[in-house]
């Protein structure tokens, strides 16, 4: 599912890609070049927007194990 949303959405500009989005819904990004332990977010015009916003950093491994 992620891979077909990924390419008929993947070239769309703005908060929501991909039109009718459930309600049970969050929205996450990722940085993946960056290793960061906070991130502070701040969106033009959004101080209404008050939905989880989760954004993931570069992983690394360890003795077989990944870690963010």
């Amino acid at each position: 599912m992620y891979e077909n949303d990924l390419r008929q959405y993947g070239n769309q500009k703005g908060m929501f890609g991909k039109p009718d989005v459930p309600d049970n819904c969050f929205t996450m990004s990722m940085i993946p070049w960056v290793s960061f332990e906070g991130f502070n977010l701040n969106l033009q015009k959004g101080y209404d927007y008050l939905l989880l916003i989760f954004t993931m950093r570069k992983y690394y491994e360890e003795m077989e194990s990944y870690y963010l």
